[in-house]
C-alpha cells in the first residue's frame, strides 16, 4: 500500500504545480493575459479568452489598444500564435482598436461579438473568411480592413454595426452569408464583387441609408427579405442571370421608384414590393408565371401595370391598396386572378383586356365586370 500512496503524492503534486499555468495535459495555458489552447506538435497556439484584462492592453491617444502577441512561450518552447477562437473577446468592452499580426491565419465565430467601444480593424493577411457573427453588434466600429485573402463573408459577421459606413468587399470574396449586413443604418454605398454568386437572406436589412448597391453580375438570385426596409434606395439594377426573386426581398423600399425585372425570372414572390410606397413603374418580362400574394401590396404611387402574356396566376391582395393604380392591362391566358388582388384600389381603375374579351373576363371574373375594358377600345 505505501508504493500507491507515494504514487498518489507525486501526482497530486504535479497537479498543484500546474494550476495557474496549464490544464488538461499541457493543452489549455494561461500566459500574460490570455488562455491559450497549444498544439504541442505544431508548435501552434489559439487565443480562447481573455485571462487578467490588466495585461493584454497597451496605450495610445488615450485609447486601449489590444495587442495580439505572434510568439508566445510556454516551458521554454516557443509557440506560433495563428488563430483566435470562437467567441474568444465576445462582450469586451474595453478596447477601441485591435493589432494583431500576419501570424493570426484564422479568428473564430463571434470572436469580436459586441465589442462596443471597437472602432477600427485591420483583418490579418491569410484569413479565409470573415466568419459569421465576428463583429455583430460592434456599435462602435467605424472602420474595417478585409484582405485579398478572405473568399466568405459569413452570417451576421457585420450585423448591427450601426456606424459603420462604408466598406470595401476584396474582389475575391465569392459568397456573403445570411444578414451580414444586417442594420447597418449608417452604410450607403457598396460594391459587390463580380465573383460573388451567392448573396444570403436579409444580408443587407435595415440598412436605411443604403443609397446605391451595385450587384454582381453572376448572382442567380434575390434572396428573400434581401434589402427590407433599405428605405433610402431610389433604384437598382437586377443582373441578368436572376432566376427567383424571394419573399420580401423588397419589402418597405420606401424610396425604391422603379424595376426591372430580368428576363429568367418567372414568380414575383409574396410581398416582394410590399410597401414601395414610391415606385411608379415596374417592367415585367414574358418569362413571368406568377404574381404571389401581397407582391405589390401598398405601392401608392404605381398608376399602371402591363401584365405580360406568360403570366397564369395573379394572387391575393397582389396589387392591394394601390390607390393610384389608373389601369391594369391583361393577356388572354391569365388563367387566375384573386378575387381580392386589387382590392383597396381607386373605383375608377379599368383593367385592359384583349380585343373583344370583355364578355369572356367578365364571366370568368365577375367581381371585375365593371372594371373591363376592351383594348380594342381605345
Amino acid at each position: 500500500m505505501r508504493p500507491m500512496k507515494n504514487i498518489s503524492f507525486l501526482l497530486l503534486f504535479g497537479l498543484l504545480i500546474c494550476v495557474g499555468k496549464c490544464y488538461a495535459q499541457d493543452t489549455y495555458c494561461a500566459i500574460n493575459g490570455y488562455w491559450y489552447a497549444l498544439d504541442t506538435m505544431r508548435h501552434t497556439a489559439t487565443i480562447t479568452h481573455l485571462h487578467e484584462t490588466n495585461k493584454i492592453y497597451k496605450k495610445g491617444n488615450k485609447k486601449l489598444i489590444l495587442k495580439i502577441p505572434t510568439i508566445i512561450k510556454y516551458e521554454g518552447e516557443k509557440y506560433s500564435v495563428t488563430r483566435i477562437g470562437n467567441d474568444a473577446f465576445a462582450n469586451c468592452r474595453l478596447f477601441t482598436e485591435v493589432e494583431m499580426g500576419d501570424s493570426i491565419m484564422s479568428i473564430g465565430a463571434g470572436a469580436f461579438e459586441a465589442c462596443e467601444k471597437l472602432e477600427n480593424i485591420s483583418l490579418p493577411e491569410g484569413i479565409p473568411a470573415v466568419e459569421a457573427r465576428l463583429f455583430r453588434r460592434c456599435t462602435g466600429l467605424r472602420s474595417v480592413v478585409i484582405p485579398f485573402t478572405v473568399t466568405e463573408i459569413g452570417a451576421e459577421a457585420f450585423a448591427g454595426c450601426t456606424r459603420l459606413a462604408d466598406v470595401e468587399i476584396p474582389e475575391t470574396v465569392e459568397s456573403i452569408g445570411e444578414g451580414a449586413f444586417a442594420a447597418c443604418s449608417r452604410l450607403d454605398t457598396l460594391v459587390i464583387p463580380n465573383r460573388v454568386e451567392r448573396i444570403g437572406a436579409a444580408a443587407f436589412v435595415q440598412c436605411s441609408r443604403l443609397t446605391s448597391i451595385s450587384l454582381p453580375r453572376n448572382l442567380k438570385s434575390i434572396e428573400p427579405s434581401l434589402f427590407e426596409s433599405c428605405t433610402a434606395l431610389p433604384e437598382i439594377s437586377l443582373p441578368n442571370e436572376v432566376r427567383t426573386i424571394g419573399k420580401a426581398a423588397f419589402y418597405n423600399c420606401t424610396a425604391l421608384t422603379h424595376i426591372r425585372i430580368p428576363d429568367s425570372v418567372t414568380s414575383i414572390s409574396e410581398e416582394t414590393f410590399n410597401g414601395c410606397t414610391a415606385l411608379t413603374s415596374v417592367t415585367m418580362p414574358n418569362s413571368l408565371e406568377t404574381i404571389e400574394a401581397l407582391a405589390f401590396n401598398g405601392c401608392y404611387n404605381l398608376s399602371r401595370v402591363w401584365i405580360p402574356y406568360s403570366i397564369t396566376s395573379i394572387g391575393s391582395y397582389a396589387f392591394a391598396g394601390c390607390r393610384s393604380l389608373a389601369s391594369v392591362t391583361l393577356p388572354t391566358n391569365t388563367a387566375a386572378i384573386s378575387r381580392s388582388a386589387f382590392s383597396g384600389c381607386p373605383k375608377n381603375f379599368v383593367i385592359n383586356v384583349p380585343c373583344g374579351g370583355v364578355e369572356y373576363f367578365s364571366q370568368a371574373y365577375p367581381i371585375f365586370a365593371p372594371l373591363f375594358k376592351d383594348q380594342c377600345d381605345e
